[in-house]
């Protein structure tokens, strides 16, 4: 059997000032769901071809590559903002080809209705697809119904049909190890970088309200088991295989909702790491984990850089609209530990909140600045179905169904307008530098909150002067990532200095 998988690996946004015109950024990402679903297709004998399409592409060049893989099972991983795309590469698909059309991913989970409501679509896998995808395949590919197989809707007569998500794997180490090979590494962004990407564990044990993860995890009959890791051995095994396809790897990132959640795991990752690996890595951190203990196994294993949820700088706002309970003080001191281990920080941020003004968003940008983060992601608050964020931004008028997930900002808030959610977005670390540079609470940094909370403030002439400037930034650091990366790492290396 020839199952060929279809992985949309690009974003198609829209600047403020210019709403009309739709720009690109390249994709060149690697995927663990992706290879996760080839090495089981592949470890029952099925044949897997990846078509890891990084930028637009046309109608006669989408069915050519296509066609030219001879498959009979085509399976598309769909995430929401990439619903409408590959609703379309899906009809496209069906016109070169009769092989049946499997969707999997995000959306197909959380929308399952929406996404069988596309003519096009045979079937869809709702939640992990690792034991489901090579059984469902080998179904349709026979011409038969994928009945009794847990997880799976599909159509019979123009009717839907479906059966309960079955139990999670519990223990990792019972599936194959995911297939790296399926991605060409020259292709990646992050081998270009000498950095290679994985992810040792699966699932979140928190319930943040803008997160999908809570509804991930109503799925399962065996919730409770939701968040798990490789065994210690079972990760040195994982991270063996990774540094075989890619031996050239100067650092890992491991891109787990949250890294090392059991401490006792920790303790015995840390030393099998500095052992058998004992290359520096970078990681995600939750704020609540992070004693003392813990930030020192992290420095023991090779951790030189790690990635926390701060999301707001009101800490009220936080709390009650974020479902995120931990205090300033808290996040002050974490930071404050990190950086005296030697750990670089980077904090994850959003604007745009619902229940947010221009006065919260600047404590947010003031509150990076104190706690003396490395580097601060900003990103424009998205409402995402299954969300109780989502649901709360409908309730209140907020947004309006359907959602253009390429517009810049999304929430109409009379207390907080687009274009003021526009301004603290696009100037976000201009400001935090600002304020890091010249304090919060002295006299400048004063004046500076005068000015950004002005009414008078030219916030669109503001705004386009930055996206210009990004436009052009950007474009450069993708244009030297790609061509000349030996380059792009030594100036990477200069600017952290």
């Amino acid at each position: 059997m020839k199952i060929t998988l279809v992985y949309p690996d690009f974003i198609m946004y829209r600047s403020f000032t210019r709403p009309k015109t739709v720009k690109i950024e390249r994709g060149g990402w690697y995927s663990e769901g992706v290879a996760a679903l080839s090495a089981s297709l592949k470890k029952e004998g099925a044949e897997v071809c990846l078509l890891h399409i990084t930028m637009p592409v046309s109608e006669s060049e989408f069915k050519k590559r296509l066609k030219d893989t001879n498959a009979d099972v085509v399976g598309f991983t769909v995430r929401t903002s990439a619903f409408s795309l590959v609703s379309e590469w899906s009809k496209w698909a069906k016109e070169v080809t009769n092989a049946p059309i499997i969707w999997g991913g995000y959306h197909p989970t959380l929308a399952p209705l929406e996404c069988l409501n596309i003519p096009e679509v045979d079937a869809l896998v709702q939640g992990d697809g690792d034991e489901v995808i090579f059984p469902v395949s080998n179904a349709l590919s026979k011409g038969t119904l994928p009945e009794d197989i847990p997880g799976v809707w599909y159509k019979v007569n123009g009717r839907i049909r479906h059966t309960p998500v079955g139990p999670l794997v519990e223990n990792l180490d019972t599936l194959p190890v995911p297939d790296f090979s399926i991605f060409n590494k020259n292709n990646l962004i992050s081998t270009k970088t000498k950095t290679a990407l994985g992810m040792l564990s699966r699932g979140c044990p928190y319930r943040c309200t803008y997160c999908t993860n809570h509804a991930f995890r109503d799925l399962y009959p065996n919730k409770k088991y939701y968040t798990r890791a490789r065994s210690p051995e079972g990760c040195m095994e994982y991270i063996n295989k990774l540094h075989s396809w890619f031996p050239e790897v100067e650092e890992l990132r491991f891109l787990d909702n949250v890294f090392g959640v059991d401490l006792k795991w920790l303790t015995e990752f840390t030393t099998l790491y500095r052992h058998y690996v004992g290359l520096p890595f970078s990681c995600d951190g939750r704020v609540e984990l992070l004693s003392e203990e813990r930030i020192k196994l992290l420095k023991e294993a090779g951790c030189t850089q790690i990635y926390i949820g701060v999301e707001s700088g009101n800490e009220d706002l936080r709390r009650t609209v974020l479902g995120r309970t931990m205090s300033n003080e808290l996040l002050k001191k974490v930071f404050e530990q990190l950086h005296t281990y030697g750990i670089k920080t980077f904090a994850f941020n959003m604007v745009g909140l619902p229940g947010e003004d221009r006065k919260k968003a600047l404590s947010t940008v003031k509150f990076n600045a104190e706690i003396n983060t490395d580097g601060a992601i900003m990103s424009v608050f998205s409402p995402y179905p299954s969300t109780v964020l989502y649901d709360i931004s409908i309730k209140n008028g907020f947004i309006k169904e359907p959602i253009d997930y390429t517009q810049f900002t999304f929430l109409d808030q009379p207390h907080f307008s687009k274009v003021e959610v526009a301004f603290i977005a696009t100037h976000f670390d201009i400001l935090r530098r600002l304020y890091k540079r010249f304090g919060v609470n002295g006299r400048t940094g004063r004046i500076i909150d005068r000015v950004i909370l002005s009414k008078f403030l030219p916030m669109n002439f503001l705004i386009h002067t930055v996206e210009d400037y990004a436009f052009l930034r950007d474009s450069l650091k993708a244009f030297l990532r790609s061509h000349t990366p030996g380059l792009f790492r030594l100036l990477r290396r200069l600017i952290k200095r």
